[in-house]
């Protein structure tokens, strides 16, 4: 990769998480292995490619799992499931662990800061699941902007992945003079933070 062309002239640059900052897909499957036995369902087995059907918030998500699994998918259930995901992973990385970042992950980010860039991230997880994966990685003070599944766009429940962008954008023009979409990068590993940043007109 040439540094210098991928992200010279950019002023922002918005990461996902999961994936490509953090190594936590290969977790992903684990925990939520944790999450059923927890609440009771003990013949139920989380493939390890769980995570293909993600890259959608957490919301989205849960249900279109459950019915992969055979599970109901009632709102109770998805209720319940996030809650215990939020306390398992709280839990896990608590324990000791190899490095969740991604090799060369922390050295491009201080790079990119020392540079004067503004970082940004956005994520299908909810805030607290989000912030505790940053945490956890030690990178979440790189982050002036961040977005979550969770968080509310102009007041109302974020449905779609483009606006996280938005909000993070729209927060990024009031901080960065002359902000335009030529200078924001977004960096991401999956197919839709690619389609939201292509729907966008965001490189």
């Amino acid at each position: 990769m040439n540094y210098r062309r991928v992200f010279g002239a950019k002023k922002l640059i918005i990461f996902d998480i999961d994936g490509t900052l953090v190594d936590t897909m290969r977790w992903h499957p684990k925990w939520y292995q944790i999450v059923f036995r927890k609440l009771g369902y003990s013949r139920i087995h989380v493939p390890p490619d769980i995570m293909r059907i993600g890259g959608v918030p957490e919301k989205i998500f849960t249900p279109r799992m459950l019915e992969e699994l055979g599970i109901a998918s009632d709102p109770k259930t998805v209720q319940n499931v996030m809650r215990m995901r939020k306390k398992v992973i709280s839990a896990e990385l608590k324990k000791p662990k190899k490095n969740l970042l991604l090799p060369g992950a922390a050295a491009l980010l201080h790079r990119l800061k020392k540079e004067g860039k503004t970082l940004a991230v956005i994520s299908g997880n909810t805030r607290r699941v989000g912030k505790t994966l940053l945490r956890a990685g030690g990178i979440n003070a790189y982050f002036s902007l961040q977005a979550f599944s969770t968080d509310r766009y102009h007041g109302k429940e974020i449905r779609k992945r483009y606006e996280m962008i938005r909000i993070i954008t729209e927060k990024a023009g009031k901080k960065i003079p002359l902000l335009e979409k030529s200078d924001i990068l977004i960096v991401c590993d999956a197919p839709p933070e690619m389609a939201a940043a292509k729907h966008e007109n965001i490189d």
